[in-house]
């Protein structure tokens, strides 16, 4: 008798659109006897695109990528033994994204509850305006950063066309409206910490318009 368990865990609970990312598969053999003819079948969710496998992994794999499976062949596991495959996809769609991972294996298996999992990713699309018309008519008066509510840990600074600092803020909450400064272009830069704990950089251009009548 076998009992194998499989454990799909991503890099991260939430990735911004464009990025690359991670699931790693955890396959163990809780039984108390060797588990033969073991078989990994994952599938890819369609909001992220295959890249490659990281780092060692026993056995062989395949990814078919019409039906977008990844087929993983460890080998045999003895009673204990563990085995792990680290899939890297890039974030193509932004939407909620599920990866389901199943693992069998020729004998008989004690306890079917623990033999699929499913790694739930957030794919943020961050949407950064380049005009804003702060004029009081309710209508785009805030220079709003979509997809910035996921990042608790942030930070913003704009800067004039000579170079000086005339905004800046941490952890800012789409709250600006040019204060008192003259139409024209400004420079921001943009600083977010995602889950990885290493912080991002954007940078651009907004304009500022308040007479939108000409």
């Amino acid at each position: 008798m076998v009992d194998m368990q499989i454990r799909n865990t991503p890099a991260q609970p939430m990735v911004l659109l464009g990025n690359d990312f991670s699931y790693q598969l955890m396959i163990t053999n809780h039984g108390v006897g060797p588990a033969t003819g073991v078989l990994v079948r994952a599938i890819l969710p369609e909001q992220v695109s295959y890249k490659q496998i990281l780092g060692n992994y026993a056995g062989t794999f395949e990814y078919l990528s019409d039906s977008r499976e990844i087929l993983w062949h460890p080998g045999d596991l003895n009673a204990g033994q563990s085995e792990t495959l680290t899939i890297s996809v890039t974030a193509d769609n932004a939407g909620s994204t599920a990866h389901l991972a199943t693992v069998v294996s020729t004998e008989e298996d004690n306890n079917l509850q623990n033999n699929e999992a499913t790694a739930l990713v957030g794919i943020i699309s961050l949407s950064i305006p380049n005009v804003f018309t702060p004029n009081g008519d309710g209508l785009n008066d805030y220079f709003e950063i979509r997809g910035l509510e996921f990042f608790a840990e942030n930070r913003i600074s704009i800067f004039n066309r000579w170079g000086n600092e005339v905004f800046k803020s941490n952890r800012y909450q789409n709250d600006w409206n040019g204060s008192s400064l003259a139409e024209g272009t400004y420079y921001y830069i943009l600083e977010l910490k995602p889950h990885t704990g290493r912080w991002q950089t954007f940078k651009g251009f907004i304009t500022l318009i308040r007479n939108t009548n000409n």
